[in-house]
């Protein structure tokens, strides 16, 4: 589909994808020439672009414009290209529907769409009119609601426990790196961690089936929404911003009293956090003698690595994938539990259920629960 030693336009739209392109295309070795058109407000580092990738002959162009215009994409087209290369997010395709729909105008010459998870796909007339549809869904008021939703993306490959629809996929997700294929419910919009462990909370804990305190650290709306519903569970969703929470605190400084929840849920949170080692000193202050926390964290290293030190969050988004990340964990993540005075129980999702609830579910079956007790 890329041809040797020719020379393509790439239109940066989603610069988060640019590596993996460029990397793609080192590896073929093709003597190909690339022009990166670089809007003023991306967060390209140039020069690095054109340092990294030395088999390829790469062009950065940047433009003062935020973004791509029809102006901008006239101007870009009085260069001798070969094609043009516009990157797309592989779930949002609202962001990019005006941008293809005047690229095909303006440019005589093969357009290729590409993304992490469909690749290079050349854009044609009837590829670009099956994502009308999709467009007009995602920009009407019909997409905000769920039951609309459901109806949308009825199938019968996988399932949602959480807001129990029955799907014909998930959809992409991650905006902070290349998105995980089949992540997203497209319905209640949980992530795979999520599903997990709602499902670990109904089918090994009595959550659900007896009065409890849950104290909720950074839920999503659509579990929010459930948990608060639920009438026999005393519930504290709680962040330290104003999203899905109804208090908003520091999970360093809880101002809850000693032995106050039988459960806390707390997912993804902890590498966000300056002082982990104090937030979990906290949990455990909180956590009732015979209650139990449940703690997930993304796994990334072979031990904990603190960068703490970087203010920078594009220093940040090299070193953890996250602008907001602090740390990367690794399997040395049970020792701080336990030196927060935590028994800790790892539990695999391959362990917890059987194959085939984890792939209709789209759960890693390698997701670790961390299962705190006094």
């Amino acid at each position: 589909m890329i041809k040797k030693n020719d020379h393509y336009l790439v239109l940066n739209s989603y610069s988060i994808i640019l590596p993996k392109l460029l990397e793609e295309m080192n590896a073929l070795d093709i003597n190909t020439k690339f022009t990166i058109a670089n809007p003023k407000n991306s967060s390209l580092d140039s020069d690095e672009i054109q340092n990294k990738y030395h088999k390829l002959k790469v062009n950065v162009l940047v433009f003062n414009e935020s973004r791509f215009s029809k102006n901008s994409l006239q101007k870009l087209n009085s260069n001798n290209y070969g094609g043009v290369i516009i990157l797309v997010h592989p779930r949002d395709v609202s962001k990019h529907f005006h941008l293809l729909k005047n690229a095909r105008k303006i440019f005589d010459l093969p357009i290729l769409t590409y993304n992490n998870i469909d690749g290079l796909q050349k854009l044609t007339f009837k590829t670009f009119l099956k994502l009308l549809p999709r467009y007009l869904f995602e920009t009407s008021f019909l997409n905000n609601l769920a039951a609309f939703r459901k109806i949308y993306y009825f199938g019968f490959k996988y399932h949602c426990p959480i807001c129990n629809s029955k799907l014909r996929k998930f959809e992409p997700f991650g905006s902070r790196k290349p998105p995980r294929p089949h992540a997203q419910c497209p319905v209640c919009k949980s992530v795979e961690r999520q599903r997990l462990t709602w499902m670990y909370l109904k089918n090994h804990t009595d959550l659900f089936s007896e009065k409890n305190s849950l104290l909720h650290f950074a839920p999503r709306s659509s579990i929010y929404e459930k948990l608060k519903a639920k009438k026999s569970i005393k519930y504290y969703p709680v962040d330290i911003t104003d999203r899905n929470a109804n208090i908003q605190l520091d999970i360093q400084r809880l101002p809850f009293n000693d032995n106050s929840f039988d459960y806390i849920w707390c997912s993804h949170v902890l590498e966000h956090v300056k002082n982990d080692q104090q937030a979990l000193g906290e949990l455990n202050r909180v956590l009732k003698v015979d209650g139990k926390a449940i703690i997930l964290i993304p796994l990334q290293a072979e031990k904990t690595e603190e960068f703490t030190h970087l203010s920078s969050r594009k220093a940040r988004l090299e070193k953890t994938g996250h602008p907001e990340h602090l740390r990367n964990y690794g399997p040395d993540f049970k020792k701080r539990l336990m030196d927060a005075g935590f028994n800790v129980k790892i539990l695999e999702a391959n362990e917890l259920f059987q194959e085939h609830l984890l792939k209709k579910t789209n759960c890693n079956k390698k997701e670790n629960i961390f299962l705190c007790s006094k």
